[in-house]
């Protein structure tokens, strides 16, 4: 990598770079000197140099009405890009107050057809964490035609543990008498009290609901929804059993 490269690494384009390299090996020179060492016009040379004396990497000398520009020095240009640094490390708080107030806000994703169900559900193999929620006939119908056990023994090698609820269905029972082999545990509700197409899954601050019958789903990803939603779960969770 030439020096010319790495200096447009630190935003200065090309021709402000061979401007500045020129007129750093140059010493003390005027614009035509520099025009000549780059190829570049003079006019355009003269504007290069007026927008990296504001950046402060050309220092101007006036000798008998003659202008002359020397490049600083490439430590002071390291010192320069160092207090760079230094100032957004003092104002990295602001920023952070700034971008956490717009995380507050609620991010939803979008998603159709079984591909987009099938993001979804790995969504919740991306991140560590208990997964609990309302479950379907359907997701089983559709786990077992689309997903296999791959989901399964995907999760469990996370650790992520999982807690769900369902209605009283052929396919949820058949769910829960796998739960051991899971690391699941699944409740039964009546299906006078439960029953639906969707999915509704909760963690950490991530919502995912799915419609199975109509193939597709949604994921919100929000605190404030999520430990809302949970708090519900729980409620039916612990009165699950007497219903």
């Amino acid at each position: 990598m030439d020096t010319t490269n790495i200096l447009e690494q630190f935003g200065i384009s090309k021709k402000e770079a061979g401007v500045y390299l020129a007129t750093l090996e140059l010493e003390l020179s005027t614009a035509s000197q520099i025009s000549h060492k780059t190829k570049i016009p003079r006019t355009l040379v003269y504007d290069i140099i007026r927008k990296l004396v504001i950046r402060g990497l050309i220092n101007t000398i006036e000798k008998k009405n003659v202008s002359y520009f020397s490049a600083i020095s490439p430590e002071a240009l390291l010192d320069l890009e160092e207090q760079k640094v230094s100032r957004l490390k003092k104002f990295l708080p602001e920023f952070q107050a700034i971008h956490n107030a717009k995380n507050k806000r609620p991010k939803i994703s979008y998603y159709e057809g079984k591909e987009g169900i099938d993001l979804i559900n790995n969504d919740t193999l991306k991140q560590k964490g208990e997964i609990f929620g309302f479950t379907s006939p359907l997701y089983v119908s559709f786990r077992q035609k689309y997903i296999g056990k791959e989901y399964t023994e995907n999760r469990k090698s996370i650790g992520n543990w999982a807690r769900i609820m369902g209605e009283q269905s052929p396919e949820v029972v058949d769910l829960k008498i796998k739960d051991k082999d899971s690391m699941r545990e699944t409740k039964i509700l009546p299906k006078d009290i439960f029953s639906s197409n969707i999915e509704l899954i909760v963690q950490n601050n991530r919502v995912c609901i799915v419609d199975y019958k109509d193939e597709f789903g949604l994921i919100i990803e929000g605190q404030s929804i999520a430990d809302t939603l949970k708090k519900i779960f729980e409620i039916v969770w612990k009165n699950a059993d007497s219903l």
